[in-house]
C-alpha cells in the first residue's frame, strides 16, 4: 500500500520519548487487515542518504536486543553485548553496495532437507525479524530447488563465534512460519548467496545487536 511519511514525536513503553522522529505510515493495505494504520520504525543504524530515514538512525540508541521468550525489545545507548559469542557482523555495502547495513553474517554450513549445500560463493544469511520464514536471491534458489526434488522442507544453518564456538539456526515446515521463497535483489551478483533468514529461525531465542561495532549474540 502507499505510505505515507509524518514526522512527531514517539513515546515507547517505560516512558522512553524521541520528540522529533519521522516514521512512515501505511494508509490502505495494512488498515484493511488490522484495523488501523501500520507504522514503520525500522531498526536499521546506517544506511545510504537517498534512503528514508529508520528509527534507530534518528536516536541514541546504538544497541538493542529482541527477546522471543518474553516478546520484549531493548534500546540501549550503550552496547547490550558484553563481549562473550560474539558473532561479527558484514556490510553488504562493502560487499556488493548494498544501499542499507543490514545485520549479515557469514553461514559457515547450510544443510537443506539433511543434505549440506555446497556452493562456490560464500553464503551469507541476512537477520531480518519483518520476515517469517526464508527469501533467497533467485539465482541460488531455484538450482537449490531443483536439487532437492521435494521441495525445501527443512534448512539449518551454522555461523562461527569469534571465540569458533558454533550457533545453529534450524526451521521447518512444521513451523507454519517457514516458507522458503526467491527474492530478486537488484544490487546482488548473479553468483552471490544471500539467505534472509526470518522469524522461524529466531523462535525461543535472544537476538542482541551492537550496530556501531557491527556485531550480535544469539543465545538461548
Amino acid at each position: 500500500g502507499d505510505v505515507e511519511w509524518e514526522e512527531g514525536p514517539v513515546v515507547l513503553a517505560e516512558g522512553a520519548k524521541f520528540r522529533k522522529v519521522v516514521y512512515g505510515v501505511f494508509q490502505d493495505t495494512l488498515a484493511n487487515y488490522g484495523g488501523a494504520d501500520g507504522v514503520i520504525f525500522g531498526l536499521i543504524r546506517n544506511k545510504n542518504d537517498d534512503i528514508r530515514p529508520s528509527f534507530l538512525e534518528q536516536t541514541n540508541v546504538r544497541s538493542f536486543r529482541l527477546d522471543f521468550v518474553n516478546q520484549m525489545l531493548t534500546l540501549s545507548p550503550r552496547s547490550l553485548i558484553d563481549g562473550q559469542h560474539v558473532v561479527p557482523l558484514l556490510d553488504l555495502r562493502r560487499l556488493f553496495r548494498c544501499p542499507v547495513q543490514h545485520y549479515v553474517c557469514q553461514v559457515d554450513r547450510m544443510y537443506v532437507n539433511g543434505n549440506l549445500v555446497r556452493t562456490m560463493s560464500p553464503i551469507y544469511a541476512l537477520i531480518d525479524t519483518g520476515c517469517t520464514g526464508m527469501l533467497m536471491n533467485a539465482a541460488f534458489y531455484y538450482p537449490l530447488l531443483g536439487l532437492t526434488r521435494i521441495g525445501i522442507n527443512d534448512m539449518l544453518l551454522t555461523i562461527k563465534t569469534t571465540e569458533g564456538e558454533t550457533i545453529s539456526l534450524g526451521a521447518s515446515r512444521r513451523d507454519p512460519q517457514f516458507l522458503a521463497l526467491p527474492q530478486v535483489f537488484p544490487w546482488l551478483p548473479a553468483d552471490a548467496c544471500l539467505l534472509v533468514v526470518g522469524l522461524a529461525f529466531l523462535r525461543g531465542r535472544v537476538l542482541t545487536i551492537d550496530a556501531l561495532k557491527s556485531r550480535m549474540t544469539l543465545s538461548i
